[in-house]
């Protein structure tokens, strides 16, 4: 079931969009260059071991659906960006881009102030903002945009953002009961493999680990590493 899966995942399907997990098999030992014995050990197996661990635990709920309905399937906004490192040259930029709301001028602007190459080089355009895609105070400011409006400084982590709107997509054509079944697999997916890997740091750090090539020793309390006498 676990090789199905990964077959499924990876696009190996056959004409009735089931798992071809021959043809899976021989993408692994060819173009992985692994045997067939050791993908299972050192791949599948690891995976059904945490998978088993953590099944129960993992819950999609109502809210998980709808979030991802509209990330999915909902409008978006166009927009261009700069994005700075300098607070104080994130106010200057602010103050042009506010003064001249036109995409001409944010354009020219991201271009000569933009600090990552790819806005830099696209005079600020950046790929549709959807909702529910990781950074939510980002996602705010872009939603409450007009087309034509320069939002506020937003910080992003250790950046400065300044967006400007062109517009908003419109929402696809599709009901949520026609989706909800693929929305719940994906959901439950991305949970489950973010659940599993909690699970294996909770496992690493609770773990007695004697390292005799290297002479040292981890405590499975604190993590930390001590020296071991030879043995």
């Amino acid at each position: 079931a676990e090789i199905a899966r990964a077959a499924q995942w990876a696009g190996k399907v056959d004409a009735d969009d089931n798992p071809d997990i021959a043809a899976w098999m021989e993408f692994v030992t060819t173009k992985q260059g692994v045997s067939e014995e050791l993908y299972i050990h050192d791949s599948v197996w690891p995976s059904v071991a945490l998978k088993k661990l953590v099944h129960e635990k993992v819950k999609v709920t109502d809210t998980d659906l709808e979030k991802g309905y509209d990330a999915n399937y909902g409008p978006r906004v166009i927009c261009r960006a700069i994005v700075l490192t300098n607070l104080r040259r994130a106010q200057e930029v602010w103050e042009m881009a506010h003064g001249k709301p036109t995409v001409e001028n944010f354009s020219r602007l991201a271009e000569e102030y933009s600090v990552e190459a790819g806005t830099r080089s696209t005079g600020g355009e950046v790929p549709p903002i959807q909702k529910h895609g990781g950074q939510p105070l980002l996602e705010k400011d872009a939603f409450a945009l007009k087309a034509g409006e320069v939002s506020g400084i937003i910080q992003v982590q250790d950046r400065y953002v300044i967006l400007f709107c062109e517009g908003h997509t419109k929402p696809q054509n599709i009901e949520f009961h026609e989706v909800r079944d693929l929305l719940y697999r994906e959901i439950h997916e991305k949970k489950l493999r973010i659940s599993m890997a909690d699970e294996l740091q909770r496992q690493e750090e609770m773990a007695q680990v004697d390292n005799y090539l290297a002479g040292e020793s981890k405590s499975p309390s604190r993590g930390n590493r001590q020296p071991r006498p030879p043995s």
